[in-house]
This record gives C-alpha cells, structure tokens and sequence, in this order.
C-alpha cells in the first residue's frame, strides 16, 4: 500500500502517533512492575486502614444512639455500617485481584517486544484510524485494528503476526492500493499529541520507571509503606479501645467480621 500525503508535517504527526502509543504500552507495563513489586504491601496498607474506617463508623454510630439516651441496636448498626463500607472492600478485592494478576504474568523476552514493536508500527502505518481515516469508515478495517491494538496491549506477537496478514489482504481486497490522505487540522493535532506525550512522560504510572530502576528508591518505599501500616496498626488499636470502653459503658458488646 502506498499512502500519498499533501501535508509535510504527515511524518512528524505519524511519528508522534507511534511514540504515544509506545509510551502508553509503556505506562501500562510499569504499572504492572510496580504493582508487582509492591502491591502486597500497598493492600496491606489499604486493608489495615479500612479497619480503621470501619472502627470509627461504629464509635459514631454509638455515640449517636448515646447522646440520644437510647439502647445501642446492634444489629441495625451492623448492617447500615456493612453497606458503607461495601465500596471499599469491593475496592480491596479489586486490588488483591490486580496483583494477583501482575504477580501471574510472565517477563516478555526482548527479542519478542523488538518484533511486537515492529509490527505493531507497520499495521499502525497501515490502519491506525488517525493515520489512514478509511479504517474508520470500514467495518472489516475497524475491527482488525481493535484486534491490533487488543494484541499489541497484551503482547500477543503470534496474534499480530496473523493479524499482518490478515491487514495486507483486507486492504488489498478493497482496493487499498495507493491512498491520498490530507488532514486539515494536522498542526493542531500534532500540538496536542506532544501535550499527551509530556504529560504521560511526567506523571504516574510512567514516572515508576526511575523508581524501580533504583534499588535504594524501591527499599525506601517499601520501609515508607511498612511505616505506614504500623500507623494505622496503632491507630487501629486507639480506636478499638476507645470503642471498648464506649460498650463497657453501655453495657454492650460486639463481635465483628471484616467482610
């Protein structure tokens, strides 16, 4: 397929195209690192603090039945503070299940994430939907794109190599040979794709990477994040007292399940 451009700026936008995509892959493969290097603790850390929320739900909730002189009701208690705090254990099993995932996948040889690249920057020249427009208007298209960009994400090289195929054979059936493209607002678009790219290459997750490049860094937040579970470890005991000492006083007790 020979694409004809009548914009000189179409190899500096299609560049920058490619480099985003590049850097968002990127972004999601640190995440994943970090995740794996300390999502344990991270979920620890989350855990020990929804206790801590749980446990001064119930000291407010006494303290209302108290101040209006009326018998604690345990079980209306129980289950109002179950339903709020529903979101957050969702939220913890949603993370458990995140490093679980990350801890389960395996390290992507370099010779394999050379050859993902390479494809995936020779289907982008022949599909991507901001490179070549005809992708979006094309059901056959459309969907072999969706299916790159599933593969690329996932690092499925046997996948994009099958999909290759199968994108010089639907661009031939259709004709695809020579393509003319003009993009009016080109400029702009280049614009903005260097704003995504700074801010990608500035915040969370990409920034992880000069973290976990640094061995001193990564022990650093390790000893942060244990610090901060004992925090919340000691405050969590300071509630449970001063919630003891609110049921003492009312004559009450209560047995407690985290979910």
């Amino acid at each position: 397929m020979i694409v004809k451009v009548k914009n000189g700026a179409y190899e500096q936008y299609e560049q920058l195209l490619l480099q985003r995509d590049h850097y968002r892959k990127a972004t999601g493969q640190f995440l994943i690192a970090y995740t794996r290097e300390f999502g344990d603790r991270i979920n620890e850390v989350f855990e020990k603090k929804i206790e801590c929320i749980r446990l001064k739900k119930t000291i407010a909730a006494c303290q209302v039945f108290i101040n209006r002189g009326e018998t604690i009701n345990v079980d209306a208690m129980n289950e109002r503070i179950r339903k709020e705090m529903a979101r957050y254990y969702a939220q913890l099993e949603e993370m458990l299940d995140e490093t679980r995932t990350a801890k389960e996948g395996t390290p992507v040889p370099m010779a394999i994430v050379i050859e993902i690249r390479r494809i995936y920057r020779r289907l982008a020249k022949m599909l991507h939907p901001d490179i070549i427009p005809m992708t979006s208007t094309l059901t056959q298209l459309m969907d072999i794109w969706n299916r790159v960009c599933i593969a690329y994400h996932s690092n499925n090289v046997e996948e994009l190599r099958d999909l290759e195929v199968l994108a010089r054979s639907a661009l031939e059936q259709i004709g695809a040979g020579d393509i003319s493209i003009e993009i009016p607002d080109i400029e702009d678009r280049i614009e903005r794709l260097e704003r995504e790219i700074g801010e990608i290459l500035t915040t969370e997750p990409y920034t992880y990477r000069y973290l976990l490049a640094d061995p001193e860094q990564v022990e650093e937040k390790k000893a942060s994040l244990d610090a901060e579970f004992r925090e919340y470890e000691a405050y969590r005991q300071s509630l449970e007292k001063t919630l003891d000492a609110i049921l003492i006083e009312s004559g009450r007790t209560l047995t407690w399940r985290m979910r």
